[in-house]
């Protein structure tokens, strides 16, 4: 993966090290820090990186003069994330064995194609001569789907308590990193913020990068020290399908951090409605029933809500359930009571979701 990375503090000596190993049903990144290589070598402290499905691999890692350490890596999944560059870090006052929230350096436009089996070969980790406090990162990524076709980024962080007293701040994260919805549906993110060095500032939020008519909303609008926010984010019925990254903010006077997302909204889809069987009779004062089925294509997964018109004068008429989502049935159930018109009428049922309207009839007779 990448070389070991060797330093001598006087009061000890340290290693850093990463590779990659299979996390759960992802892939995250393994690393070790280990102490005392020339008298008695001990494993300090060590972690798997891999806090959600996504797939980190080919890391770079290194350590500061204060003892930070920060990991780079790709990152990607099968569905939604291209391969893009992120990284993740610990200072020495977070518990042994951890990583912070992970921070998004550059989001890739494509992926590898054309049989290649290798990638981020120039995947480096290493900390600036000058302050020996600031990380300098590069990898590869792609800017469309290709083969032999990657860009280089490099990119730049510190920790704000490196090289002086340590600075009370916070991280911000979130999860999951993607969500997946229809048009007309809500994506829901937990916001994540981690108080550092006795932190107890008040982090309000925004969000940027939202599709044309998705509005957002926090819940709560405000977090003092540590704490969580949920960010729900409702589309409607003409938002246009898409990939769309989403940009995290916390904000707190002259503190700023920012953690990215990714919202999907699908192809609205569409459905089919029938009922059976075709045609019934009842006498006054007594029910009879269709079977009302909704049959889904295109992926949608919407909720239908039924009604129903032609009835006869003095018929009372209700669904069961009221609605399905995605695909089901429900039963319609007419009364005309003893007064009711006997005769020969034509029910139209209509299923709704958003803009989308399907109908179907059947017959009724009244005796």
């Amino acid at each position: 993966m990448y070389r070991l990375a060797y330093r001598n503090f006087g009061d000890h000596e340290s290693l850093v090290v990463n590779h990659s190993i299979v996390a759960g049903t992802s892939v995250g990144v393994r690393w070790y820090e280990l102490r005392s290589p020339n008298s008695s070598p001990t494993v300090y402290q060590q972690g798997t990186f891999a806090p959600d499905a996504n797939y980190r691999w080919m890391g770079s890692i290194a350590m500061g003069q204060s003892g930070d350490i920060a990991a780079g890596y790709s990152a990607s999944n099968a569905s939604s994330l291209f391969p893009s560059i992120y990284y993740t870090g610990r200072v020495p006052a977070d518990a042994l064995g951890t990583m912070q929230t992970e921070s998004l350096i550059k989001a890739g436009a494509g992926s590898q194609t054309g049989g290649l089996n290798r990638w981020g070969d120039y995947s480096a980790m290493s900390v600036d001569p000058v302050d020996d406090c600031t990380f300098w990162y590069t990898t590869e990524y792609l800017k469309a789907n290709g083969s032999f076709n990657w860009s280089t980024h490099i990119g730049s962080f510190k920790f704000p308590s490196c090289g002086g007293p340590a600075q009370a701040d916070f991280t911000l994260g979130a999860s999951p990193t993607s969500q997946s919805v229809n048009p007309g549906s809500n994506a829901s993110y937990n916001v994540t913020v981690t108080g550092l060095n006795g932190y107890g500032g008040t982090v309000s939020f925004s969000v940027s990068g939202l599709p044309v008519g998705a509005t957002r909303t926090f819940t709560p609008a405000t977090v003092t020290g540590s704490g969580s926010t949920t960010l729900t984010i409702a589309t409607n019925a003409a938002t246009a399908a898409g990939t769309y990254p989403l940009v995290i903010t916390g904000t707190d006077g002259p503190l700023t951090h920012t953690t990215n997302v990714t919202l999907t909204v699908s192809e609205p889809g569409d459905f089919a409605i029938s009922a059976s069987p075709p045609s019934q009779t009842v006498a006054r004062g007594s029910t009879t029933t269709y079977i009302v089925t909704i049959t889904p294509s295109g992926g949608f997964n919407g909720i239908v809500s039924f009604s129903v018109s032609g009835l006869p004068k003095r018929t009372s008429a209700n669904f069961n359930p009221s609605s399905v989502t995605g695909s089901g049935t429900s039963t319609l159930t007419v009364r005309p009571n003893r007064n009711a018109p006997p005769g020969s009428y034509l029910l139209t049922i209509t299923g709704t979701s958003g803009s989308l309207s399907h109908a179907t009839q059947v017959g009724l007779t009244v005796q």
